[in-house]
């Protein structure tokens, strides 16, 4: 083969840029007239599109011997360029800016018809049947896949690991699947990141994974509590229906999962009701009534020694509201919004009384005015109610009962969890009958319609307003490694486990569970935690399924089953992946701690 003229291929016109253009500057030199010399700023090196190149290519290479055994391999990775630095992941909810990819393809912002040719935006998919599904989840020893990944990225500040479809639809709607490395912003070199995913790169090819692609981002993983900074005998937690007039209020008092809750000690460090557990002891064997959420949410990191914690009788209880500072404030914002804006109409309608010439128009005139004073007596009713709550002991629904310690359990996932016993005086109905219910109101059309398109059997009104889904059961971790059930990805035609999750800043969300587990990496100045998540993309690929405050808040799929709890997020400023611990994990680790538990 070596005496045969041989063609560039498009790895090679990538890898062979520099020579394309020294070659071309010495064609420009031999044309250029003698008696006119260059400008002083002429540029004669300039950069080409791909099709460029390939049209030189063919012109002055086209009976050139080339020696492709003296090429770099096609797997060595490529800087990005200042464009594909800001624009490559144009389309995800975070923009994280790319250092280095695989792959030999020149990169450009595609454009659409469809959308008035605009810039394409790229999304994410779950990866659906395929052989690094169980490569991955299955072995994580020495000589694994995953092990060998990890050990490529040693000495690197890596955030997390993600495989991932990322990218752009090809005809048949399907994305390339992506070895997605996050890295913290500014702390990794283009060099290093370019040397690291040549690596992982090669070792995917060593697994007969030739058909993925590895690509190094700078991105941050995050609790997903909030941080905004902010500045007669209260009523108790709902068990009324959800109503439309009022519905974040209405929800954000009542017994319902999903809602906001935080710290008395840090109120505005808020986070989501996960569940309702009865969970029992040796030592007490009358079943104590819980909510479940993060420990996070609970304990600000910032003064959080890690440490196991079990509620003692003897010392200060550590008590916590809902909801949290941030919530109740924008409560009372909205309350406030619509009382002024009762009292424009009624000022509106009284000044056009004078105008009233007939008994027909008086007769308006009144029924309009009985309308808006009755609007605004609505409003004034719940101005007085969250009157009744503006103090934070007025919205204390119980207490810290118990936190496991920080730290990584067998099953290679972080413990992040905490009890919280609830007070009896601050619900309607005993606590002992509660359920784990989800208000599945307040979808956004797009969603509803992907969701009815994937989900088969599923109700027409599952999300009209008034609608709750009451859970039950568990999705196991089988199921999620491997979904079995009817309904289809309407990108891949395969089996995918739809999920949904209300949290309090959020709301109600429908996402993809991804089949390959992502890997997390979080320093605490003294050790390094490398831990397994449940990885949750939105059903679109291209929105957020939760956003900072969503800690804690559960997931489920639509038929009731209860998936896990979220802890964390991939993304700058709002995440692009969700990171929930499983439930089955989330039980175990409970009972490992003394305790017999029941999902109420």
């Amino acid at each position: 083969m070596s005496g045969a003229p041989v063609h560039p291929t498009t790895p090679d016109l990538f890898h062979l840029r520099s020579r394309t253009t020294a070659i071309i500057d010495s064609q420009l030199r031999k044309r250029a007239p003698p008696s006119r010399p260059a400008p002083r700023n002429y540029r004669r090196t300039r950069s080409l599109s791909a099709a460029s190149e390939a049209q030189v290519f063919g012109r002055i290479f086209g009976s050139l011997r080339i020696n492709t055994s003296d090429q770099p391999p096609t797997n060595m990775a490529h800087i990005a360029s200042c464009e594909e630095r800001d624009h490559y992941y144009d389309g995800l909810p975070s923009r994280p800016r790319l250092l280095a990819r695989s792959g030999a393809t020149a990169w450009s912002r595609p454009r659409s018809w469809d959308s008035g040719y605009r810039y394409e935006k790229k999304r994410l998919d779950h990866v659906g049947r395929h052989p690094v599904v169980e490569e991955w989840n299955n072995s994580c020893g020495p000589g694994s896949l995953r092990h060998l990944v990890l050990d490529a990225l040693h000495g690197l500040d890596w955030t997390a690991v993600d495989i991932l479809r990322v990218g752009y639809p090809d005809a048949d709607g399907v994305l390339p699947i992506v070895l997605m490395i996050s890295v913290r912003p500014g702390e990794v070199d283009l060099g290093q990141a370019a040397r690291t995913v040549g690596k992982c790169k090669q070792i995917l090819d060593q697994f007969d994974l030739c058909d993925m692609e590895c690509e190094m981002r700078e991105s941050t993983v995050a609790h997903l509590n909030s941080t905004n900074p902010g500045s007669a005998s209260p009523p108790q937690l709902s068990k009324s229906p959800i109503g439309r007039t009022w519905f974040d209020r209405d929800l954000q008092m009542s017994d319902r999962i999903g809602t906001s809750i935080a710290s008395y000690d840090n109120p505005y460090l808020e986070g989501t009701k996960c569940l309702y557990l009865a969970i029992t002891s040796e030592n007490d064997p009358k079943p104590t009534i819980v909510a479940l959420t993060c420990r996070h949410v609970v304990f600000p990191q910032s003064e959080d020694s890690g440490e196991e914690y079990r509620f003692d009788k003897q010392s200060p209880k550590k008590q916590i509201t809902q909801p949290g500072a941030n919530t109740f404030t924008s409560l009372r914002e909205e309350v406030d919004n619509y009382l002024e804006n009762c009292d424009d109409r009624l000022k509106k309608i009284r000044q056009r009384q004078i105008f009233d010439t007939t008994p027909d128009d008086d007769q308006r005139t009144r029924e309009n005015l009985d309308r808006a004073e009755g609007k605004r007596e609505i409003g004034l009713r719940a101005l007085d109610m969250l009157n009744s709550v503006s103090t934070l002991p007025s919205r204390v629904f119980g207490h810290v009962f118990y936190a496991r310690e920080y730290g990584i359990r067998p099953l290679k996932w972080k413990s992040d969890w905490a009890l919280i016993e609830i007070h009896q005086s601050k619900y309607e109905q005993a606590v002992g009958s509660l359920t784990n219910k989800s208000v599945m109101s307040n979808l956004n059309d797009k969603s509803r319609r992907l969701t009815s398109s994937m989900v088969r059997g599923l109700e027409e009104d599952f999300f009209e307003m008034g609608k709750e889904l009451e859970l039950w059961g568990l999705i196991t971790e089988a199921e999620m490694n491997a979904p079995a059930t009817n309904n289809r990805s309407k990108s891949l035609e395969d089996p995918v486990l739809v999920v949904a999750k209300r949290g309090q800043v959020s709301g109600l969300t429908i996402g993809c569970a991804n089949e390959v587990r992502s890997v997390t990496r979080v320093t605490d100045g003294e050790a390094d935690y490398i831990s397994e998540e449940w990885c949750i993309t939105h059903i679109d690929g291209c929105s957020h399924f939760s956003e900072p405050g969503d800690s804690g808040a559960c997931v489920f799929g639509l038929d009731g089953r209860i998936g896990g709890m979220i802890t964390s997020g991939n993304g700058n400023r709002v995440p692009d992946i969700t990171y929930a611990t499983p439930m089955e994990w989330l039980l175990e680790d409970i009972k490992a701690s003394g305790f017999t538990v029941t999902v109420l």
